[in-house]
């Protein structure tokens, strides 16, 4: 249990990205064989292409929280002198730590809406409370990946210092 766990810790968004691009890929390849032999397109396979493509999205946003590779502006930090990046770098991370709050907290709040007047995907008649359910998802997600990768810094830092 505890290897499997550590797997899915590991390898997590990794392996659900890779999912999720080769379904939209088939699917975008589906559509395209459907317009040019069949003359029309379906819409159920575009809606569902749509939304495995918002949620990948937003797992890629985690996942490049977990490599360190998300967006930050490089000049800007550049700009500081070497011993202070780390400090500017780590200042922008709380800012969006407190960013990913409230956008967890205003999407708890929009889905607390969609249960009580459900709304429905136009082609698969989805309700589309399961797709807005990435928004929290992905950004609790990518906070605690966040924090993940510092308290592996720090466990690292403390441990080299004896």
């Amino acid at each position: 249990m505890k290897k499997w766990l550590k797997y899915l810790d590991d390898h997590f968004e990794e392996v659900v990205c890779a999912l999720f691009l080769t379904i939209i890929v088939a699917f975008l390849g589906l559509g395209v064989f459907a317009r040019f032999f069949f003359g029309r397109a379906w819409a159920w396979q575009e809606e569902l292409t749509r939304f495995f493509f918002v949620w990948f999205n937003y797992l890629g946003v985690s996942l490049g929280a977990k490599r360190l590779g998300h967006i930050r502006v490089t000049t800007f930090v550049n700009l500081f002198p070497e011993n202070w990046r780390d400090k500017v770098i780590m200042l922008a991370d709380i800012v969006w730590l407190f960013f990913n709050l409230a956008v967890v907290i205003v999407s708890f709040e929009l889905l607390k809406t969609m249960l009580r007047f459900p709304m429905l995907s136009a082609a698969m008649s989805w309700n589309m409370f399961w797709i807005y359910l990435i928004i929290p998802l992905g950004f609790l997600l990518t906070s605690y990946r966040i924090l993940q990768g510092y308290y592996r810094k720090f466990r690292t830092w403390s441990a080299s210092r004896g």
